[in-house]
């Protein structure tokens, strides 16, 4: 019967009236003869001024034209009385006969129950959501808790490079990538939502992982078997791999639970500091035979910045005024001291020929103590800081989205500030982008420096 309109929950009828008057009249004269001649015929309580005053029915509607000099059309009062009271309003007003000077002629069409429609409106709504959820169909009788975890297991497997390696979607726009061994150890890194994956296919490394690994940060999950073994050999020979995850023992990652393979991610280690599980020799046995120097100079590059850290503990300008002094006297008394004293002396002058070689082999550069207050600002902050070339600041973003702000950045940047690896695609962009200083927490494999940049770990500053 109509679209019920009327959505407050006090309502629970509707009356739907017609009405016709000899003459034509506005609205304001129809609510006013409604008003006017009831007043008076019931108690005080049922007064029509007295129930819309309390909100106890609602505001008259209605809807009326003027034809061939009389007016017609419509009217409709809610009521949120009981039954009978409601029934005596209707009565009440089917009783008012003029408006104005004009006859009046009221009659009821109906009383509508607005909580039935409300009611229809529900069931049909409640059928609609069961069709589409169709939980009885799709699910056969599952919990709720199996529901929701079969749901968190769809992932979704992509075919990537020429290859058509199997791969998670992150495998398209993440910086740092996990490398497995097949499509089953994608699938169940999947379920755990870790998507940033790729699979080798088998124990031969595609040209596509040998791509990636050259401007990505990339993590070997293997399984704990000689298996694994075989397929790290491979990817030692091939690739540059930064780090090494491991599944227990005789485990496989296919089979890994997700505390476990968090667990396993959480341990892992750089290449150098990996090891075979069902090998007599150790990796650096294997570097050292296969004359994979690469990863053996990086490892001793690490140790010595691992030395600066350390020895940056100290102040600095106090240890080299202290240096410079004692080198002062033992030059004077060079040829007077006895034998422990010329020892002691070869002794530092061995540590400074090592100082000097580190320092050549990674250059100190100077900058602006703006530029110092932000690379301490950063560190451990896994995020990266845009500079002008005055050394203001002028944006700040997370390590993980550098790249895509970089490129969609439109002012110009002169200092690029980042708590993050320094790679070759770093450089590329920024050369792009004619960034002139780029620090770092770590400098990956460069290939190729661009001749405008340059690029410095944030403990080769001063």
């Amino acid at each position: 019967m109509g679209n019920v309109k009327y959505s407050d929950e006090s309502i629970k009828y509707l009356l739907k009236a017609r009405i016709e008057i000899d003459g034509v009249v506005d609205k304001s004269d129809i609510v006013g003869a409604l008003f006017g001649q009831t007043e008076g015929l019931l108690d005080q309580d049922m007064e029509l001024k007295h129930l819309q005053r309390t909100g106890r029915i609602g505001r008259i509607d209605l809807n009326v034209t003027n034809v061939s000099g009389a007016t017609k059309g419509t009217l409709e009062i809610p009521s949120s009385l009981n039954k009978i009271e409601t029934a005596i309003i209707a009565a009440t007003i089917e009783s008012v006969d003029r408006v104005g000077a004009c006859g009046c002629s009221i009659i009821l069409d109906n009383i509508v129950d607005v909580r039935k429609y409300k009611l229809e409106s529900i069931t049909k709504r409640a059928a609609e959501i069961m069709k589409k959820w169709n939980i009885e169909d799709q699910n056969d009788g599952m919990n709720i808790s199996k529901i929701v975890e079969k749901e968190a297991k769809r992932g979704r497997i992509v075919s990537f490079g020429y290859e058509k390696l199997s791969a998670g979607q992150g495998v398209y726009h993440s910086d740092q990538l996990i490398l497995v061994e097949g499509r089953a150890d994608v699938a169940n890194l999947l379920k755990m939502g870790i998507e940033n994956t790729i699979a080798l296919g088998g124990t031969n490394v595609p040209d596509t992982v040998i791509n990636l690994c050259k401007n990505r940060e990339v993590t070997a999950l293997l399984d704990g078997d000689r298996g694994g073994d075989m397929i790290l050999k491979e990817l030692l020979l091939n690739t540059q791999i930064e780090f090494v995850a491991r599944a227990p023992k005789g485990f496989e990652i296919e089979h890994l639970s997700m505390k476990k393979i968090t667990k396993a991610l959480e341990n892992k280690v750089e290449v150098i500091d990996s090891d075979f599980i069902s090998e007599r020799y150790s990796v650096v046995d294997f570097l050292r035979k296969n004359n994979r120097w690469k990863y053996l100079d990086k490892a001793r590059d690490r140790d010595d910045r691992r030395e600066d850290d350390r020895h940056s503990k100290y102040d600095r300008r106090s240890r080299d005024f202290k240096k410079s002094r004692f080198r002062e006297r033992s030059d004077r008394k060079l040829r007077t001291r006895d034998k422990r004293d010329r020892k002691s002396n070869f002794r530092e002058r061995g540590r400074d020929k090592r100082s000097d070689r580190r320092t050549k082999r990674h250059n100190m550069i100077e900058v602006p103590e703006e530029i110092k207050n932000i690379i301490d600002g950063v560190k451990q902050t896994m995020s990266a800081v845009f500079m002008d070339e005055n050394h203001g600041t002028q944006l700040t973003v997370s390590t993980e989205n550098v790249f895509e702000e970089l490129n969609n950045y439109e002012n110009q940047i002169a200092t690029l500030v980042v708590d993050g690896v320094i790679s070759n695609r770093l450089l590329n962009l920024a050369n792009q982008k004619s960034i002139k200083l780029i620090a770092g927490a770590k400098i990956g494999e460069i290939d190729h420096t661009p001749k405008n940049i340059q690029y410095v770990t944030f403990n080769r500053v001063k």
